[in-house]
């Protein structure tokens, strides 16, 4: 099976930069997109205002109180519909493995392109080049051998940069993890047994015990690639989801088999898809163990 090369590229705070273009004499401030509403929250944040702690979701009246020289503007999701359609455009030149997870960011299965650049961090700068060239706007990048380890890449170099992370320094880096860095897993899990004993500095690596062995198992799987679905997978795949889970229930909690070895198996079973993410397995895993 050969090395997937998967770019996540991600919007530099997509809503407050469009926002910006079209108004840049609020350049240099502390600029929140959102209405001003008792109970709004805040849609999306400049950089600017992230230095007051100010984030999407937070609320406008916490918004106000951590940051109250904030400047406030309304969204316009129509135009950021609009901009997100020329962005997609640009990947549509590369490649149609496209997934997209929202308005401002997607994954990109560039293996095989459209332009046969044999480099994928040479077609994450060519792209984020085109969006900055036809929106004016920057982006980020993380290119990686599957889909979790280019999401958290992207973000390593933030903002408008990039960061590689090729196949033989995949287990280093892991080691050094905080897990805060891991798309999915939330305040919950990190907060149980305190980031779940996974060493006095929070790395991943380092980590001791049932819960942080579950994180270590999926970790490995991630490290090769057992994460990655062909961005045109068929729906029918989806119908395994159930049973997937069901196995790794039973195998890991009840202790059947070899926890990895199923992964590795449901993985090629699947024509290399391994139909789970990190957040559906630590809480399949959980749900299960409550039942024992």
């Amino acid at each position: 099976m050969s090395q997937r090369k998967i770019i996540h590229i991600d919007m530099d705070a997509f809503y407050a930069s469009v926002e910006l273009r079209e108004q840049p004499h609020l350049k240099g401030l502390p600029v929140v997109v959102a209405w001003e509403g008792a109970r709004s929250v805040i849609c999306a944040a400049s950089y600017e205002a992230r230095q007051f702690g100010l984030h999407s979701a937070m609320s406008v009246a916490t918004a106000k109180r951590l940051c109250p020289q904030a400047v406030y503007v309304p969204p316009h999701f129509d135009l950021y519909r609009q901009v997100s359609a020329q962005i997609h455009a640009v990947f549509r030149r590369y490649t149609d493995l496209i997934e997209p997870l929202s308005l401002d960011e997607a994954y990109l299965d560039v293996t095989h392109n459209f332009k046969n650049i044999p480099y994928a961090s040479e077609v994450a700068k060519e792209i984020r080049a085109a969006i900055f060239e036809e929106t004016g706007l920057t982006a980020s990048a993380g290119i990686a051998p599957n889909k979790f380890l280019a999401k958290i890449a992207s973000d390593w170099r933030k903002p408008n940069g990039q960061f590689v992370l090729p196949p033989h320094k995949v287990m280093a880096f892991l080691e050094t993890l905080p897990l805060g860095k891991i798309p999915g897993v939330g305040q919950g899990l990190r907060g149980a047994k305190q980031g779940v004993d996974i060493g006095q500095d929070g790395r991943v690596g380092q980590g001791t015990g049932d819960d942080a062995e579950i994180v270590g198992f999926q970790l490995e799987g991630y490290a090769f690639g057992f994460d990655v679905f062909s961005l045109d997978l068929p729906p029918q795949v989806f119908g395994k989801v159930g049973q997937v889970s069901a196995c790794l229930f039973e195998r890991q909690v009840f202790g059947q088999g070899d926890f990895g070895g199923d992964l590795e198996a449901f993985a090629f079973g699947f024509d290399g898809a391994l139909v789970r993410t990190a957040r559906q397995i630590i809480e399949a895993v959980a749900v299960a163990s409550e039942m024992v």
